[in-house]
């Protein structure tokens, strides 16, 4: 979660590094990270994403105001990043910051338009299964000598409040129209797809079992949630 928060739950990996011989792909929910924020945020954030050197990064809970900066203050350093957002909801919008020297990305609306009726899908209770609608983006990452992969980026930030009720059933419903989603766009698309973001939710619950059942999806984090990490 966000820069210069105190958290026991926010974990920092200082000694990771994206290579050119790989495609780095991370997810981050910076938090309140909107066109109010100061510049001492801007940089702290930017020292993050310049450490890293990731190839592309799903965000969420950010605005254009203050991406527009951190891009600025990331060129001030030599780094030449991009990037592409949704607006889905005020301050907590969703973002892919990608690094334009290795990485195209385009968001891939035609998802979106051909999914508009699963999308507005709501519970039994009357509550939209995506309060804030995922991001999808077509990805190609370019490695040293030119060779290239191609993949499908899903970010969501998904309903909050882990232990209210409605919350979980809405998280539920979202896993699974997300599973079917997925599934399309694998036998559309033949391209691998990885789904990120923050799901407000432990892997080690049945709230999330459409990502944990199926076959054509696993999770890579799952020996983080059995330890608690995340």
């Amino acid at each position: 979660d966000g820069v210069g928060d105190s958290d026991d739950m926010e974990v920092e990996v200082p000694d990771y590094r994206g290579t050119a011989d790989f495609a780095d792909v991370g997810f981050w929910n910076i938090e309140h990270f909107n066109r109010g924020v100061d510049n001492d945020r801007i940089k702290a954030v930017a020292d993050v994403c310049s450490r890293l050197s990731m190839d592309v990064m799903g965000l969420t809970e950010v605005q254009d105001g203050a991406m527009k900066r951190l891009v600025a203050e990331l060129r001030r350093r030599g780094d030449e990043m991009g990037y592409a957002l949704l607006d889905v909801s005020g301050g907590q919008d969703i973002a892919v910051l990608y690094d334009k020297d290795t990485t195209t990305v385009s968001l891939a609306d035609d998802i979106l338009d051909a999914n508009t009726t699963k999308l507005g899908a709501k519970t039994r209770t009357g509550k939209s299964a995506f309060p804030r609608l995922p991001l999808f983006a077509r990805c190609e990452v370019k490695d040293d000598d030119d060779v290239s992969v191609k993949f499908m980026i899903v970010v969501v930030h998904l309903k909050a409040y882990v232990d209210d009720a409605s919350s979980r059933a809405r998280r539920a419903l979202a896993a699974k129209i997300l599973a079917e989603i997925i599934h399309d766009i694998r036998e559309e698309e033949e391209i691998p797809v990885i789904l990120g973001g923050d799901f407000n939710e432990l892997l080690t619950n049945d709230i999330l079992a459409p990502f944990k059942d199926t076959a054509d999806l696993f999770a890579m984090t799952a020996d983080d949630a059995v330890s608690g990490a995340a």
